[in-house]
């Protein structure tokens, strides 16, 4: 159902630069995250999931400008420069891997510069596994009437920790 209205809404704002590829994020994951923040920087990060961080090279959307210069460098403005590229915001970045630099260009604009997290790729093939699964009848388990019936359930699955995974006998 997730997943089906994550398309519905992509749908609709496809015609923006930046979330034409909103129908390849995993809002669950964004959620998660998300939720360990302080609330202050919650607040702030979903102004950048929506697209109301503006940059200068935006602001010709809302009002006249004259300039796509960035406030902090020289160069021209933009989400992508802001986050990853600004010379002002270099100390920000100082932890990313040198891994992730090279995954960065490949990634969905969504992902860089608004902030989602990606679905797996393998998303649709594990859900395609799972639904191809046969269900049987489930088997009717004799009760005596008037006698008690112990049911034992242990509450464990695979993947416990990891919603995406986790299945249960």
């Amino acid at each position: 159902m997730e997943w089906a209205w994550t398309k519905v809404v992509a749908a609709h704002v496809s015609h923006r630069p930046g979330l034409v590829d909103l129908a390849l994020v995993d809002p669950a994951r964004t959620r998660q995250w998300l939720s360990k923040l302080s609330p202050h920087d919650r607040a702030a990060f979903r102004k950048l999931l929506n697209g109301a961080h503006v940059t200068q090279d935006g602001k010709h959307y809302c009002q006249e400008v004259a300039t796509d210069q960035c406030l902090f460098c020289e160069c021209s403005d933009s989400r992508f420069h802001r986050f990853w590229g600004c010379s002002c915001f270099a100390e920000c970045r100082s932890k990313v891997s040198e891994r992730l630099w090279t995954v960065i260009p490949h990634l969905p604009e969504s992902v860089t510069c608004y902030g989602w997290s990606l679905r797996p790729t393998t998303y649709h093939e594990w859900f395609s596994h799972l639904g191809a699964i046969p269900t049987l009848a489930v088997p009717v388990v004799p009760h005596p009437a008037g006698e008690m019936l112990h049911v034992f359930t242990a509450g464990s699955c695979c993947h416990p920790c990891y919603p995406d995974l986790r299945y249960a006998a």
